[in-house]
């Protein structure tokens, strides 16, 4: 079979499932259920903990960041490990080389976070958050607790092995994930609305992140599974 005829029909196969099929399929991720965890976090903090427009406008600007060094970080540990095996290169020089590269293309690819740094924007406050952070020193859990949630989701999603074409969709949602934050960060700072507007911030981004996750388990099979759970 062709890739083009897989593709076919791989879309035939989505486009014939229900709404409630692709619930089913995203509940038996473990992975989506990370994601949701870690989206869920500002909702938490707005609702129960009372965090301010601040502080929740730097969690998505942190999450995204975060979410996009993990991806960078492992596909490139997985290049250099794989190239630099064959050559018996001590794992310090493996580290070093990985920091360099870590340095220039997440310089790069982070580009857009950097912009959103700009006082002028008004978009973060970060003497604010900084105040925050040394009245409430729990908040360095929840965040250290953001950065490893999105490695060890990079690590488990596979971007290690990934083909180039399913590399190429995670970076695409990365793309569309900090548009939203980015719009997101604005009309919080701006409109001065946070807890109406976080809980369906959580919804839509947990649907973008998620998406890839759940097309990918659609293509290798699992639609079979959802028609059976669906027929019965």
């Amino acid at each position: 079979m062709t890739e083009n005829a897989a593709n076919k029909i791989a879309s035939a196969s989505r486009e014939a499932l229900k709404s409630t099929d692709y619930l089913r399929i995203w509940a038996r991720l473990p992975d989506a259920w990370l994601i949701a965890g870690r989206n869920l976090i500002p909702v938490v903090g707005v609702g129960f903990f009372g965090w301010s427009l601040a502080l929740t406008s730097f969690n998505y600007w942190f999450d995204g960041v975060s979410s996009l060094a993990a991806l960078i970080g492992v596909v490139l540990f997985s290049g250099l490990t794989a190239s630099t095996g064959r050559r018996n290169l001590p794992l310090v020089a493996v580290a070093m080389l990985w920091l360099m590269l870590m340095g220039i293309v997440f310089g790069i690819c982070g580009i857009p976070y950097w912009l959103l740094l700009n006082s002028h924007l008004g978009v973060l406050q970060l003497d604010v958050v900084g105040k925050q952070f040394d009245k409430t020193p729990g908040l360095w859990l929840t965040f250290v607790a953001i950065v490893i949630g999105n490695f060890w989701n990079a690590w488990r999603a596979g971007y290690a092995g990934m083909a180039n074409d399913q590399l190429k969709q995670r970076f695409d949602m990365q793309f569309w994930a900090l548009l939203v934050r980015a719009g997101a960060m604005f009309v919080i700072m701006h409109l001065g609305s946070a807890a109406a507007f976080v809980p369906l911030m959580a919804l839509v981004l947990i649907a973008l992140e998620s998406r890839p996750l759940v097309r990918e388990r659609i293509d290798k099979g699992d639609v079979d599974n959802s028609a059976q759970i669906t027929e019965t």
